[in-house]
């Protein structure tokens, strides 16, 4: 059961490369509504708040990228589209599960922004 996605939007391209926007999304259970994810919710991983890949759907390219948050949006600027075809958007990114008052289960680990918080 999905609890969490990040779809793009394409903002702006020039040749092959472009600018998304991911709107980070979360879920309490399978039948509610997809909820935005706010900056204060989102903990950093390897001192990044998103780790994107763009993968062509051959696996001909692939691309790591960071972004930003500008305002309330998580935009990537400049992203490297290696060549042309279809491509996939990949999202990784971790929560405070606190703040989202989410829980996948209690043997979970869960990602906490402060150290040494159980």
């Amino acid at each position: 059961q999905t609890l969490l996605k990040a779809p793009a939007t394409l903002i702006a391209s020039d040749g092959l490369k472009a600018d998304l926007r991911l709107d980070l999304q979360y879920r309490r259970h399978p039948n509610e509504a997809w909820q935005p994810i706010g900056k204060d919710a989102v903990v950093p991983t390897h001192s990044r708040d998103a780790h994107v890949f763009v993968v062509r759907d051959d696996f001909g390219s692939v691309a790591h990228v960071h972004g930003a948050w500008e305002g309330s949006d998580f935009i990537l600027r400049d992203v490297p589209f290696v060549s042309g075809g279809n491509h996939r958007i990949l999202a990784s990114f971790a929560v405070d599960a606190n703040v989202l008052n989410i829980c996948v289960d209690e043997s979970s680990v869960h990602a906490h922004p402060t150290a040494g918080v159980p």
